[in-house]
């Protein structure tokens, strides 16, 4: 006798279910799709345990019939497309007909539904997939499923189920993706009878996300609305200051669907890149809209990865429409009163390793390095007025008192003059009196020969000279008076450290922001007042200036509001 042999339908059943269901989300997340296709405007998802005991999903949307309710327990049962030529142009949410057959496969299910127009309804229950009881009930307009004992014949995986506080957060934050996704809707989410979640469903999307998040987050949002050939993008982002140590404040949406994407991930990473610390991450809730041809859902069984048919477009667009977004911002960071901070005393002492900071900084003798010049970019640079602590420079403006860090504002200045190729005498190739031979590992000969290029954008004359090593001819100016050979093997070993960036754009900035942040001013650098404005022109030369490229605060104001506040005015 062969060892091969065909699988019975209950084991099929729950083989299909487990790439289905892997959780109690998911049992929520299929339910919700149903009735979003079925057209419900009202939807409430009621939950116990974690959802682990219970789940019930009921909808106002357009019900069954007696015969499509028990045919809907069957796999690969929809009303939803006929053929596969329907696959490349779904428009519903659903349309692989196993979500009910799946979750029937391995839970006790309950199905109360009434079609519209019907006299009345009919409620069906099954068990492990197996309809136990079909009878007329009456019911409203509409669909009803509970869902109870999930996994009871699948115990290793019932094992393998969170606490019910961590399903119940999975649950949370599936329901308010489909309410923003869909904020014509009004979505209800209750936990044993306790309501966490409601949205009124009148069909405003920054309700329905004030409605989840909060009016606090909803006040640093910032509306996206770009139309495009390939496709049209919508949605909110917030401003840098709003971040979180996870990506659990990115929602990504194509034609009104959940996804995940690592490719419009990396878009949003790459538009604040210079703009937020390195391991945070800006709330983003982005609604692409495109031709269904052009995306596949039917990657996984959950639907919740797609493919795009143009990914470096879509990246691109998307890229980009953010920049433009956060370009026509006022980034300044302020202080005031809902920050909840408060300011020194008049007897604070200046940081330990700067004890002789209250100097006068206009008699202070100056560091020997060039400064960056710049017109205003649209507004009238602050005054200068003092340096404090060696290391913040204090700015008489229009709006209020600025406090600006003279390391990173001159640093956010010259990397984007480098980068631009408009840093002038500042990155000018000097030639050295006496040429060094930069002698390299194998691999960090690589890591320069690949860099060449941006090196040599920014002042550097290197030439192969023999095997791995290389004759360093000029330097730019503005490092003329550092050590250059540290600096440079600093610089590959920086390119070595991280992810090697694959374009040349990508190895210019990398080298831009070494250099930059090598050659500008330090922490306990004296200025005069004159170089202190030079570093403000500079700042207010660029468009995005209040924070530099590792996403580091430039400057915070503190307004005259706040200062009239303070003093009680």
């Amino acid at each position: 006798m062969g060892r091969i042999a065909i699988l019975d339908e209950a084991t099929i059943g729950q083989i299909a279910a487990g790439e289905v269901i892997e959780r109690p989300v998911s049992v929520v997340k299929e339910l919700l799709e149903n009735s979003i296709d079925a057209g419900a405007r009202r939807i409430t998802i009621s939950v116990e345990e974690g959802g682990c005991r219970a789940i019930t999903v009921v909808d106002d949307g357009e019900g069954m019939e007696r015969d499509d309710a028990v045919l809907a327990l069957q796999r690969h049962a929809t009303s939803k497309i006929r053929d596969a030529r329907d696959l490349a142009a779904a428009r519903t949410l659903g349309f692989r007909g196993e979500a009910l057959a799946s979750i029937a496969a391995i839970s006790a299910l309950e199905i109360i539904t009434r079609a519209r127009g019907a006299v009345s309804g009919v409620r069906l229950a099954a068990r492990g997939g197996t309809i136990a009881d079909l009878q007329e009930a009456g019911a409203p307009e509409g669909t009803g499923i509970t869902v109870r004992h999930l996994f009871f014949n699948t115990p290793v995986r019932r094992r393998y189920l969170k606490s019910p506080a961590t399903e119940l957060g999975h649950i949370a934050d599936c329901v308010a993706q489909y309410a923003v996704a869909h904020p014509s809707i009004g979505f209800r989410l209750s936990h044993s009878g306790e309501t966490l979640l409601a949205t009124a469903g009148q069909g405003n999307l920054f309700d329905a996300i004030v409605a989840i998040l909060g009016a606090d987050s909803g006040r640093q949002l910032i509306p996206i609305d770009q139309p495009g050939e390939l496709c049209s993008l919508s949605g909110y982002i917030a401003r840098p200051t709003l971040t979180r140590g996870t990506r659990s404040g990115q929602w990504f949406f194509v034609n009104a669907r959940p996804i995940r994407s690592r490719v419009i991930a990396h878009a949003v990473e790459q538009a604040y890149h210079t703009l937020v610390p390195s391991g945070r991450h800006p709330i983003a809730v982005l609604l692409l809209t495109m031709d269904p041809a052009l995306v596949d859902v039917n990657v996984h069984p959950s639907k919740s990865e797609v493919r795009f048919l143009s990914e470096g477009e879509v990246h691109r667009f998307v890229s980009h429409a953010l920049r433009e977004a956060l370009g026509r911002l006022d980034l300044t960071p302020r202080l005031d009163a809902h920050s909840g901070g408060s300011l020194p005393s008049a007897g604070a002492s200046p940081p330990p390793d700067h004890p002789d900071s209250g100097h006068d900084a206009s008699e202070a003798p100056a560091p020997a390095l060039p400064f960056p010049e710049g017109n205003a970019c649209g507004r009238t640079p602050p005054q200068a007025r003092a340096q404090i602590h060696d290391t913040y420079i204090l700015a008489e403006g229009e709006d209020g008192l600025l406090i600006i860090d003279q390391h990173t504002a001159h640093e956010r200045a010259l990397f984007e003059q480098i980068l631009s190729g408009t840093a002038g005498d500042l990155m000018r190739p000097l030639p050295l009196a006496v040429p060094f031979v930069l002698n390299l590992d194998t691999r960090q000969a690589s890591a320069l020969r690949d860099s060449l290029d941006a090196l040599h954008a920014a002042g550097f004359s290197l030439h192969p000279f023999g095997r791995d090593a290389y004759l360093v001819r000029a330097v730019p100016a503005a490092l003329a008076d550092t050590d250059c050979e540290s600096l440079l093997r600093d610089a590959i070993e920086e390119i070595l450290s991280g992810s090697a960036p694959r374009s040349i754009e990508a190895r210019r900035e990398q080298i831009a922001s070494f250099l930059a942040c090598r050659g500008a001013v330090k922490s306990g650098d004296r200025l005069t007042l004159q170089e202190m404005q030079a570093i403000i022109r500079g700042l207010y030369a660029l468009p995005s200036r209040f924070t530099c490229q590792h996403g580091r605060p430039t400057a915070i104001l503190l307004s005259r509001e706040e200062l009239a506040k303070r003093f009680h005015r």
